[in-house]
């Protein structure tokens, strides 16, 4: 384009040109070592009830330091990280990124920034083992510009480019268009980031964002209720399908067929809530949300 020798794209709506007001969590393990974090869910659970919470102002920009330490107090920083990405797949004008999944498996991914969350194929969702057992693979469906397809929900631990992470991502197993990525990284990884795109060096660039009181595990409300609710409406579903295969006017090997495939589903649709619930109350999440 004319005029344009280096282009850098930001892709997030965040603009951090005011002061930021911050919760700062201070706490004594048993060694009498005195920690500080700005992120609750980072102060272990058995010292949550003795933690001393202070409001701090941060009017700095994020830097690339690890964690500090002086005097005994960790202090954690904002990050900042830069990722080499394949800027190009065929004849497609896509970015493609290394992710490292649960700390152990690798996989290229397409990063989308018009996808809400994230999506993988069954192949590296089989590497990661969330199709080993048939009461943890959900089957639901999902849409997109061709129509809807057969699909499975499940939770991936946590989800790494470079530095840049994020924990507990609920994640839609189904096939890709293309067998040059395994899934797409959609805003769900990105919101605690500001991203941007250095198109000259194919370079991306991750900011982290500084936590908010507002935000517990990273996400806010909407991110919350709406979790909650697609989780416990499809449970719902499955239960209200339970009762009624049990009712049904079918031969005894079709009802038992159903009654097998909705005790499944809903356990797997159980486990998935009961897992969020737990993921929820660890990082105080008000019970408002949890609905």
């Amino acid at each position: 384009m004319m005029g344009m020798r280096k282009t850098v794209f930001f892709i997030s709506l965040i603009l951090l040109s005011q002061p930021v007001f911050a919760d700062l969590y201070k706490w004594v393990d048993e060694e009498g070592t005195v920690h500080m974090t700005d992120t609750l869910a980072q102060v272990p659970a058995q010292y949550r009830d003795q933690v001393d919470r202070r409001k701090l102002q941060n009017t700095a920009e994020p830097v690339a330091q690890p964690a500090a330490r002086t005097n005994g107090i960790n202090i954690v920083r904002l990050k900042h990280v830069e990722v080499s990405y394949r800027a190009f797949e065929g004849r497609s004008r896509r970015i493609i990124i290394p992710v490292t999944f649960n700390d152990s498996v690798k996989a290229d991914l397409l990063l989308d920034t018009g996808s809400p969350g994230l999506m993988i194929t069954p192949s590296l969702a089989n590497r990661l083992g969330l199709l080993d057992d048939p009461e943890t693979r959900l089957k639901i469906m999902t849409g997109g510009i061709g129509g809807s397809t057969p699909a499975i929900l499940s939770i991936v631990d946590s989800v790494r480019v470079g530095d840049a992470r994020s924990e507990f991502l609920p994640a839609t197993i189904a096939t890709m268009p293309s067998d040059e990525f395994e899934g797409l990284v959609g805003m769900d990884f990105m919101a605690n980031y500001k991203v941007s795109i250095d198109i000259e060096k194919s370079l991306l660039a991750f900011d982290e964002l500084p936590p908010q009181s507002d935000r517990p595990g990273g996400h806010d409300e909407s991110w919350w209720r709406a979790v909650f609710q697609r989780f416990g409406g499809l449970r719902d579903d499955w239960a209200k399908y339970l009762e009624m295969a049990d009712s049904e006017n079918v031969s005894s090997t079709e009802k038992e067929r159903r009654m097998k495939t909705a005790k499944e589903q809903f356990t797997a649709a159980d486990n998935l809530c009961r897992k969020l619930e737990r993921y929820a109350r660890d990082n105080l999440v008000p019970t408002t949300w949890r609905r």
